[in-house]
C-alpha cells in the first residue's frame, strides 16, 4: 500500500515492511541500494511502538 500510494518506491517499502532485525536490514538496503535513512527509521519506528505500550498492555491484562 506505501508503494501504491506513492509514498515510497517498491524496494524502500518492501525492505522496511519485511520482519526481521534492524541489523539484518541495513546491510540488506545496503547491499540492495535502498533507502538507508527509510528502512532504518521504519524499524526503529516499529520498535518503539512496540517497547513503549507494552506496560500499560501488561497491566491492562493482569
Amino acid at each position: 500500500m506505501i508503494y501504491l500510494a506513492g509514498f515510497a518506491p517498491a524496494l524502500n517499502a518492501f525492505l522496511a515492511f519485511l520482519p526481521g532485525t534492524q541489523a539484518e536490514m541495513v546491510v540488506i538496503a545496503i547491499f540492495a541500494g535502498a533507502d538507508l535513512a527509510y528502512v532504518v527509521s521504519y524499524h526503529l519506528l516499529r520498535i518503539i511502538l512496540v517497547i513503549l505500550p507494552a506496560p500499560i498492555v501488561a497491566r491492562l491484562f493482569r
